[in-house]
């Protein structure tokens, strides 16, 4: 059957996908400051960014049982600062997976050396214990459920209890943020752009769109914009390239038809855990989604392009056919049942595959975390909130975690001036290190 599936340049908007949607299984109700700064005001920490690393950060430098003895003076202790509002930035794209990071343990190796991935993966191995003690500890209704199917040469492997899940991506940002904010030593501030960090002396000026205040300690986990707005930062964009990331919602299918097209151990998934996250990892094929039993929906994205505004639809349902062969046909003798939603949404991608975790005085950054879960996030955020401790506390045991990622070596293209040119040469260097040409 030919693929004939038009979508209109209208229907694709570069909004994260619960945004774009108004269903409330995806968008639970938040609402953060936009306050105007006093020139004089002074917060110690300041986050740029309201993703998982971000939130993550906030919650575990505000909960640490260290955070009293560090002397700060003043009310509240941390601000964090998104230039729209929390969840919609880079990982406003994500489609909720907790897995490993995109860069295999072959390509950390080959990058790394065997001691330092080694000490990599262990962190990793404990990230979804981590995620699921922050949502035990501070009762974060996100769905969370630890499985995994994956379609591998021609066949499903499912693992159950592991370290691969997946959890509703903005219920978990909302009640990230909400715990901060119960803690009365946080503060998020929405719809406040950051244009320049000057340093001065010990402390830092931050000038936003509300105005200027002053801090001690930043954490830079804004995603690519921040990189392009703030002159200080500019230097971590010849470490990245920016993709073109979508997302399809196939919404209104009914229970009888996931009967009729899922393989019996993946209905089995299905009926036993109400949703489970799926992927097909191999070169040619890269597609990643969620089949939500419960509410009759399969959510999925695939093919990342470099120029990509107007994603092509019909290959990325393409790609779905091709682990789901039976839904073809269903899909198309039930057009007028679905709700097909799209989203294409630039993220930022390391040439490597693996986090860019750096620390300059008290200027910490992270990015380049699009493509590898939330997983990598949310770890990041508690190693980042450890190093402020760190450094504050100077006791170098306490970061020792981020030291280990910011470790990490980068390939750079500072040659390349014309940002056409060095999106063309960096995007084909990301394929040929994934191949291992490179």
């Amino acid at each position: 059957m030919p693929i004939m599936y038009p979508i209109s340049a209208s229907n694709i908007k570069q909004i994260a996908y619960w945004f774009n949607d108004s269903s409330a299984t995806y968008r639970p109700a938040w609402s953060g400051s936009k306050e105007s700064f006093n020139k004089n005001s002074y917060y110690p920490v300041t986050i740029i960014g309201g993703g998982y690393a971000g939130l993550s950060t906030l919650l575990h430098l505000v909960q640490n049982k260290h955070i009293d003895r560090l002397g700060f003076a003043g009310r509240p202790l941390a601000i964090l600062l998104d230039e729209k509002q929390i969840g919609n930035g880079p990982s406003g794209n994500s489609g909720g997976h907790i897995c490993w990071m995109q860069a295999n343990k072959k390509q950390m190796i080959r990058a790394c050396g065997r001691r330092l991935t080694e000490r990599i993966s262990g962190h990793m191995n404990g990230a979804t214990d981590l995620i699921e003690r922050i949502t035990t500890k501070h009762d974060i209704s996100c769905d969370l459920v630890r499985c995994y199917a994956e379609f591998s040469n021609g066949h499903w492997e499912v693992t159950t209890g592991g370290r691969l899940g997946w959890l509703a991506p903005y219920p978990f940002v909302v009640g990230l943020a909400t715990a901060c904010q119960e803690t009365r030593l946080a503060k998020i501030q929405e719809q406040t752009l950051v244009t320049d960090i000057e340093e001065v002396g010990r402390l830092c000026r931050i000038t936003t769109n509300r105005g200027s205040f002053w801090t001690s300690y930043i954490v830079a986990a804004g995603g690519h914009r921040m990189s392009e707005t703030i002159p200080l930062l500019q230097v971590q964009r010849k470490q990245t390239i920016e993709i073109y990331v979508s997302t399809i919602l196939i919404r209104g299918i009914a229970k009888k038809l996931f009967d009729r097209f899922l393989p019996k151990a993946l209905l089995e998934l299905a009926i036993n855990y109400g949703h489970f996250p799926f992927a097909d990892g191999s070169p040619k094929n890269v597609i990643y989604g969620v089949v939500d039993y419960r509410h009759g929906s399969i959510m999925f994205g695939s093919r990342d392009t470099i120029n990509g505004k107007e994603p092509d639809v019909n290959l990325m349902l393409r790609d779905l056919f091709t682990i789901f062969p039976r839904f073809e046909k269903i899909f198309y003798n039930h057009l007028l049942s679905y709700t097909t939603l799209v989203n294409a949404m630039p993220v930022s991608v390391p040439i490597n595959q693996m986090p860019i975790v750096t620390r300059n005085g008290n200027i910490l950054t992270m990015q380049g975390l699009a493509g590898h879960g939330l997983a990598v996030g949310v770890l990041l955020g508690k190693a980042a909130a450890k190093k402020i401790l760190s450094i504050a506390r100077r006791d170098p045991d306490l970061g020792k975690t981020f030291d280990e990622f910011s470790a990490v070596p980068h390939l750079k293209l500072s040659p390349l001036s014309h940002p056409t040119i060095r999106k063309l040469a960096s995007y084909a260097g990301r394929e040929l290190y994934r191949y291992g040409l490179i």
